[in-house]
């Protein structure tokens, strides 16, 4: 019997039975609803509930219990149905959207539950239980620095939340890791953070620009005195001193231009400049439409760092320089992200970015970075940095080639890394990692410059390092072999540890299934088992790992990305021969730890050093 069909004959039943209720009112009916569900008559309670709704369709409790009740039932779906009516009846309770989040969460549709989180927190910036449920989102996607962001938005407005630290105990070591170490000196104070998670233009508009200010709808004039009373003005002439602004004409991105003050302080400057100011406030873009005083050579729209893109207009490798000036801490880090590549995108070839972070410990400030984590993301997308600006600008620029990445192996680096931008391939084909460990390996001999990531990527040693022969042919313990090969990979390297300070060692690729028609396989009279070659493959990677700690390598493991269950390389990753075929996976990585890896280190671009701030 369904819980539906149920409830249709428990309302037969007890209209035939008991036809005195039907003169029963609202609050008698959710009264008698409650007795029921404390008695464990769920489907009857549910039953009652729907003859109350009947009664007042307006009245949300019957709605809400119902809710409650399908969800003891287990009937997560018919739960969230009933708790939506809830929402169009208490469209200002945050506290409903929360439990609708829920809800979501605990029937696994995620998005919907994003969702309706990020709406309570729209109503109520400071809902504890909201940024708690969110992160829980956040970690169960895999998606931790949403997670994290979430979590301390919790711990900053409640210090001991119990459920964070309850949650915290259950998880691996490494994502404790991830979030602890997230959680800024913020918490140690008794401000509480009050801004809600959300990248919208009403939010923007109504507790940010203009007002957020305190501007009302002043004369132009009157609005840049204040600013250059205050210094500002000042300030960004020293910055554009440091700036060669060539004497043709070029295009100008000012990425968020607020007020517009430093693209019209730009302007005058540099009249040779034609100007594309946009912001994602309407306020703010009809504030420059109106007021900007250089509407000739000036373009203003609404739009997003997403995406930055005009109506029916491409800006592809369009601008000669972008300023990106106060704005990177107002976004939501995949927001951010996503801008990153964006300018990238719009920039030419060569073209250069002012960039700068407002620090202050304002509301608005969502997302604000350690500068040298700051400059590394931008460094990491493609940009290398020029120099250092006054007041903590920075002025970067768009690689023209590739250069930045070198990855030094046998065919697995050419296969892994191909057609990934600002790497440089150099492949040994005929060096195998059993073959290079009896010479030394010079980066220098390939022109790779110091301030290089090398990357070196042998990989075929289920196939060529013939392992299963020193076993079989001469009788050699595996281990032994394993460990004294990869000592002599070690050894190998050591002519360039005090030269290049950024050496990678990619982990052994998953060995490729055995198959009839592999001649690489078929032909190895030493080729063993599948399982053999998982064996040596997880070994070999296991102590490589432990020798990169050792001579202070950064140890890149890719491994665990294609393997299966088995050890082996998964079926649809396999090039039929002994190579990975998608390398999406492999650069999703790439960029996170390129991340982690400059991160609390000195970053080395072009000889020049960006210390880390303490």
């Amino acid at each position: 019997m369904t819980i539906n069909y149920a409830i249709e004959s428990f309302l037969l039943t007890a209209n035939s039975l008991y036809p005195e209720g039907i003169t029963m009112n609202y609050k008698e009916l959710m009264a008698e609803a409650s007795r029921m569900s404390d008695s464990g008559n769920l489907e009857e309670a549910i039953a009652i509930c729907h003859k109350a709704i009947n009664m007042d369709i307006q009245e949300p409790d019957a709605y809400y219990e119902q809710a409650l009740l399908y969800r003891r039932l287990g009937e997560l779906d018919h739960a969230i149905s009933r708790f939506e009516h809830v929402t169009k009846l208490k469209s200002g309770d945050a506290s409903v959207f929360n439990n609708l989040g829920v809800l979501c969460y605990e029937a696994e549709r995620w998005h919907e539950a994003i969702h309706n989180l990020y709406r309570a927190l729209i109503i109520d910036s400071g809902y504890v239980d909201a940024w708690y449920n969110l992160g829980r989102v956040f970690l169960h996607l895999g998606d931790m620095d949403n997670a994290v962001f979430a979590w301390q938005k919790c711990l900053s407005i409640s210090h001991d939340h119990k459920e964070i630290l309850s949650t915290l105990k259950r998880l691996p070591n490494d994502k404790v890791r991830a979030i602890t170490t997230a959680i800024p000196a913020v918490l140690a104070t008794n401000d509480i953070v009050e801004t809600p998670f959300t990248y919208s233009q009403e939010w923007y508009d109504k507790a940010y620009h203009i007002g957020r200010v305190g501007v009302d709808w002043k004369k132009f004039s009157a609005v840049n005195l204040q600013y250059e009373q205050s210094g500002r003005r000042a300030r960004w002439e020293s910055v554009l001193d440091e700036i060669q602004v060539p004497d043709r004409s070029i295009e100008w991105l000012e990425v968020g231009c607020h007020l517009g003050l430093t693209a019209y302080w730009t302007a005058e400057r540099f009249p040779q400049a034609r100007f594309h100011m946009f912001d994602f406030s309407q306020e703010a873009v009809s504030w420059c439409k109106r007021q900007f005083p250089f509407p000739d050579r000036t373009v203003v729209w609404q739009g997003s760092v997403e995406r930055i893109q005009l109506p029916h207009n491409d800006l592809t490798e369009l601008f000669d320089f972008a300023s990106c000036v106060d704005v990177t801490e107002h976004l939501p880090p995949s927001i951010y992200k996503a801008m990153i590549e964006e300018l990238r995108r719009v920039l030419k070839p060569g073209g250069y970015l002012v960039l700068m972070q407002g620090n202050a410990p304002n509301v608005e400030h969502i997302h604000i970075l350690p500068e040298n984590e700051l400059v590394a993301d931008f460094l990491a997308a493609g940009f290398d940095l020029v120099k250092c600006l006054p007041y903590r600008h920075y002025l970067l620029k768009k690689s023209l080639c590739a250069g930045s990445i070198y990855t030094i192996g046998d065919s697995h680096a050419e296969f892994a890394f191909k057609n990934i931008p600002n790497i440089k391939n150099i492949a040994m084909y005929s060096m195998s990692i059993y073959q290079i460990t009896n010479k030394p390996i010079d980066f220098s001999f390939y022109n790779i410059p110091p301030s290089g990531i090398v990357i070196c990527c042998f990989g075929e040693i289920d196939v060529r390092a013939m392992i299963h022969k020193q076993i079989t042919e001469y009788n050699r313990d595996e281990d032994e072999i394993i460990s004294d090969l990869v000592a002599r990979y070690m050894k190998s390297l050591e002519i360039n540890k005090n030269t290049y300070k950024n050496i990678w060692i990619m982990s052994v690729v998953p060995p490729v299934k055995y198959n009839k028609d592999n001649y690489y396989l078929k032909d190895s009279a030493f080729r063993g088992s599948d399982t053999d070659r998982s064996r040596y493959c997880k070994k070999l990677n296991t102590i490589l790992e432990q020798e990169c700690i050792k001579n202070n390598f950064h140890y890149f493991d890719i491994y665990h990305l294609y393997a299966d269950e088995n050890g082996m390389l998964i079926d649809k990753f396999s090039d039929g021969i002994v190579h990975i075929n998608d390398n999406s996976l492999l650069l999703s990585k790439l960029k996170q730890e390129i991340n982690f890896y400059i991160f609390g280190k000195n970053i080395r671009v072009s000889g020049f050093e960006f210390p880390v701030s303490s």
